[in-house]
């Protein structure tokens, strides 16, 4: 092995980072990525293994909800309008929490963003559905008539076409950051829709 080759391997190994969509990301990072999308696949698996009102009330029995965040309040909590009108503030789950410098940057596929339709686990923040999963469970809930509060499940095109009194949502975007404010301009003008997109960003090696 060449010397350039020695110094690469031991350089991923000693960091632990990864890459993703060719950037690299710290250990957390992945760790956060793999935590998020396991809540959100767990979810979207038993609501699909049997689509049926019944099924949403029994999750919500296992206090397992839907939220849309509304307002992102500072030190890892945000406020959630919850699948049954319900509004509460909760803390993000540890396992997908940033910290540090981490938690200023903008890994869309992680970060929890006024607007994102999130998975509610035992009173966390679990997981952020994608887009493909908001359309499925949208589709969902509308067959078996559960209903959501107005706009719930409105992508980030339809609430900005929309006044907030016919969509039911006015986000207080007070507590969000300079980052957070910019990457949901971006994605308003992209016409990307709620759970974020494709786009990598950078993020600190933890």
């Amino acid at each position: 092995m060449s010397s350039t080759s020695r110094h690469s391997a031991s350089s991923s190994a000693a960091g632990g980072a990864g890459k993703k969509g060719g950037k690299k990301v710290g250990r957390a990072a992945l760790r956060a990525q793999t935590k998020n999308s396991e809540c959100c696949e767990e979810y979207v698996s038993r609501l699909m293994a049997a689509p049926t009102y019944e099924t949403i009330e029994e999750m919500a029995d296992d206090h397992i909800f839907l939220g849309r965040i509304t307002k992102n309040v500072g030190c890892g909590n945000v406020q959630v309008l919850l699948q049954n009108g319900e509004k509460a503030t909760i803390p993000i789950g540890g396992a997908i929490r940033f910290r540090g410098k981490a938690a200023n940057k903008s890994d869309r596929s992680n970060c929890m963003l006024t607007d994102d339709v999130v998975v509610v686990d035992g009173g966390f923040a679990g997981g952020k559905l994608t887009a493909r999963q908001i359309t499925e469970v949208r589709r969902i809930f509308s067959s078996v008539h559960y209903s959501a509060p107005k706009g719930f499940f409105c992508t980030v095109g339809e609430l900005h076409d929309d006044d907030a009194e016919e969509t039911g949502f006015e986000f207080d975007r007070t507590g969000a950051s300079a980052v957070e404010l910019a990457m949901e301009e971006k994605e308003r003008r992209s016409g990307g829709g709620a759970g974020g997109g494709d786009e990598e960003y950078d993020i600190d090696l933890i």
